[in-house]
This record gives structure tokens, sequence and C-alpha cells, in this order.
């Protein structure tokens, strides 16, 4: 009995699948994992801070961290920018395969051409990704200028 470890298209499809499913599952896992506070429901704009006697207190916010002053285009700008961030990830495990297929094709033209191919494929996927980063950011500064927003530090 012999086992493959090879990289075949379903393998590699059933693996990103995988990846995706489980990657938004680990979100809406952090998105659902919500506290209630022991008793009573705090106003907006408060948190609970529970005491070592057990007795709860609303605290206003003052931390940064609960505050978005990002205007919608800030926003949007930054997910495309996260989504590139992923898309260049997936170019450079791509490279990662094609110079891992190449070590060890054994000298095999055709498999050192495939992995050859894969190589210049990702860095071409690369290269479209930084080129889109670049248009998307200089478009996005344009955008907020244009509407009067502070422009910069997408």
């Amino acid at each position: 009995m012999t086992y493959s470890f090879a990289l075949t298209r379903p393998k590699m499809f059933l693996a990103g699948a995988f990846f995706i499913v489980s990657l938004f599952l680990a979100m809406a896992m952090q998105a659902g994992a919500t506290t209630t506070p022991p008793s009573g429901v705090c106003p907006p704009g408060t948190t609970p801070e529970v005491a070592a006697d057990g007795t709860v207190t609303c605290n206003a916010l003052g931390t940064p961290q609960y505050t978005n002053n990002q205007t919608g285009t800030a926003t949007i700008a930054r997910i495309i920018n996260i989504v590139l961030g992923f898309l260049g990830l997936v170019a450079l495990v791509l490279f990662i395969i094609g110079g891992f297929q190449w070590m060890t094709s054994g000298g095999n033209e055709d498999k050192t051409k495939a992995a050859r191919g894969l190589m210049v494929a990702a860095v071409v996927g690369l290269v479209i990704i930084l080129a889109a980063a670049v248009i998307s950011n200089f478009a996005f500064n344009a955008i907020q200028k244009s509407l009067g927003e502070e422009a910069g530090g997408l």
C-alpha cells in the first residue's frame, strides 16, 4: 500500500475551502462572544465593573478603543487593504509551494517546469496585488481629499 502526499488540485481546493470556512467560523465565534453583566444592564456608553463583593458599577467609557472617528471611505479603504494583504499572503504561500515542488522534483523536467510556472504565476500575482494596493490607496486618498476629509493614514 502506497500513500501519496502530492498536492493535487482537489486536495489544494479542499484545503483552501477548509481554511476559508474555519476562518469565517472563527470570526463568527469571536463576534458572538459577548458577555453580559452579572446583575442589571449598564446604559450605552458605560461598561460594567464587578467589585470584590459582587456589586456592579457602570463606568463611563473613556478609552479610545471604543470610539470610531473614521469616515466611510477610510473604512472601505481599510477593508480593501486587508483583503489585498490576505491575497498577498495567498500568493506567498503559492510561491513557497512552487519552491517546494521544485526542490522535490528530483530533476524531472515536467515537475520542474510546473513548479517554475507556479512560482512565476505567484510573482505576477504579487505584482498585480501591489499595483492594486497602490492604485486603491491613491484613489481613496483622492476621494477623501475631494470630500474635504483628512486624507492619509490608510
